[in-house]
């Protein structure tokens, strides 16, 4: 999303707000989870990481002699990093392994 974009979908209701997204291809990853009774975003924030973990795929399948499946990996490493870190912050403070889980972008 630009910045245009993002600055029009700011000042709508959350109704508003969803069927707006309709239009873009992350509300196909997106629609399951976003509900008006929502009470953590940390279920969007995993999807939008897959969503694009799985753009920068396609991408480098698209172009396998491009720097982008260079790309595709960088972004897999630095998930598999911070899913590292999700667990192993979340023990050291003992969370249990259902808030662990739904913090892991896998």
């Amino acid at each position: 999303l630009g910045m245009d974009e993002i600055k029009k979908l700011i000042p709508l209701s959350f109704n508003e707000f969803t069927q707006s997204l309709d239009k873009y291809s992350i509300w196909d990853d997106m629609s399951e989870i976003v509900k008006p009774d929502m009470k953590s975003l940390i279920g969007v924030e995993t999807q939008l990481v897959k969503h694009s973990l799985k753009s920068a795929a396609r991408l480098s399948h698209s172009y396998p002699l491009s720097i982008v499946p260079i790309i595709d990996y960088i972004l897999n490493k630095e998930n598999e990093v911070n899913n590292l870190r999700i667990t192993t912050r979340g023990k050291s403070v003992n969370l249990s392994d259902e808030i662990i889980k739904e913090q892991l972008v896998l």
